[in-house]
């Protein structure tokens, strides 16, 4: 996979179960984002990839129904990238138009 990109640029794959991810980390990913799913399942998805010794300086992401109120839970999985949607999905939008009268 890495071979058909220019070596700067990296590879994120975006995972929802343990087998994809395991793929994904086969393959070469720079990045993989575990999307959906639980603590325990982000935990022993990272622990296996690295138990593997497929980590080869992979960088995990947990993604997807992270909130402020399971944040410190999703830290403990040892995921070394935490994305919160919640801070822009609920966020209001301002209206910056310029009208011509």
């Amino acid at each position: 996979m890495k071979e058909k990109t220019n070596s700067n640029q990296k590879i994120e794959i975006e995972t929802t179960n343990i087998k994809d991810a395991i793929k994904a980390a086969q393959l070469g990913a720079d990045i993989i984002m575990l999307d959906n799913m639980t603590v325990d399942d982000a935990q022993k998805t990272i622990s296996t990839i690295k138990q593997l010794q497929l980590s080869h300086k992979i960088v995990f992401e947990v993604s997807g129904g992270i909130n402020f109120l399971n944040l410190k839970n999703y830290a403990s999985t040892n995921a070394d990238i935490i994305s919160m949607g919640c801070l822009t999905n609920s966020s209001r939008s301002l209206d910056f138009s310029l009208k011509i009268i």
